[in-house]
């Protein structure tokens, strides 16, 4: 007698014993979790334990062995399935930082949204990062502003960018607060965590 194991999950958890079986020249079947969820629901007491679930799966791997097909691990199957959660996981993390960003600047500059179009754009987080309040724009010309932002966005804003933003820094007033100096290291570390994810994102999406 030869033995055949089954296995519900022969792609997540259980696919290193799936592999590991298969590749010691053992016959692995992979049975559908439907199938031995209504083997339990059959019976007129349900129960819901490990060696029950074991049962169930032996049943079904008795009664439908002709029609269970072979589990065969994909690892290219696994391998996207791995890089596709890594990327949901990085975006999720962006929105958080994102949404963090947007709550510190309110407290600094209440005309924020007027600066850039995006906040988390390149030259935003690059403002953002060495202006992260309202005291470190303080004194800065037009002309040292717009040569950060030219350099910082490659030439793309201008002298108009940079004096909008000094007309909306002073038109919000005096918005110091408290304790400045923690807030605006708040700033500058969600700032680095975005850029740092982004070119987590940027990598994965070019592999």
């Amino acid at each position: 007698m030869k033995p055949i194991f089954g296995l519900e999950d022969v792609g997540g958890y259980g696919r290193a014993l799936s592999q590991f079986l298969t590749d010691h020249g053992q016959v692995v079947k992979e049975v559908n979790p439907a199938l031995s969820y209504a083997e339990r629901k059959s019976h007129m007491t349900t129960q819901k334990s490990d060696s029950w679930d074991a049962e169930c799966v032996a049943r079904i791997l008795v009664n439908k062995l002709d029609q269970l097909p072979d589990a065969k691990p994909q690892d290219l199957f696994w391998s996207i399935q791995q890089l596709v959660t890594r990327r949901n996981a990085l975006v999720k993390a962006q929105g958080t930082l994102k949404n963090q960003l947007h709550i510190q600047l309110s407290h600094h500059y209440p005309s924020y949204k007027k600066f850039f179009s995006e906040v988390d754009g390149k030259t935003a987080l690059a403002f953002w990062e060495r202006y992260p309040s309202p005291p470190c724009l303080e004194g800065a010309s037009v002309k040292q502003l717009t040569t950060f932002l030219l350099e910082a966005s490659h030439n793309t804003c201008s002298v108009k960018k940079a004096s909008e933003i000094l007309k909306l820094f002073k038109e919000d007033g005096n918005t110091i607060k408290e304790h400045q100096e923690i807030r605006d290291f708040l700033v500058r570390s969600i700032v680095r965590d975005i850029f740092l994810k982004s070119r987590k994102y940027a990598m994965q999406n070019e592999n």
